[in-house]
């Protein structure tokens, strides 16, 4: 893993697609526990407007697929 040690908080570890997600998942989650599909996550992404996160949605299929693995 690297770090880019002239960023602050996820972006430090993540690329801004990955941290837009890890906190949009985070605050979803803050009243109840519920899931994300990657058409959700996807769509999510594209919504914000912001040209950097906007990425592939197997890009987005990859990175979740990668966090469940890291949980189990």
């Amino acid at each position: 893993m690297k770090f880019d040690t002239s960023k602050e908080g996820l972006h430090t570890l993540m690329k801004p697609y990955k941290a837009a997600l890890m906190a949009y998942i985070w605050e979803i989650n803050e009243e109840e526990r519920t899931g994300i599909i990657s058409r959700e996550a996807h769509q999510y992404l594209h919504d914000t407007g912001d040209d950097e996160l906007k990425m592939s949605r197997v890009a987005v299929i990859f990175f979740l697929a990668d966090m469940v693995e890291e949980c189990v």
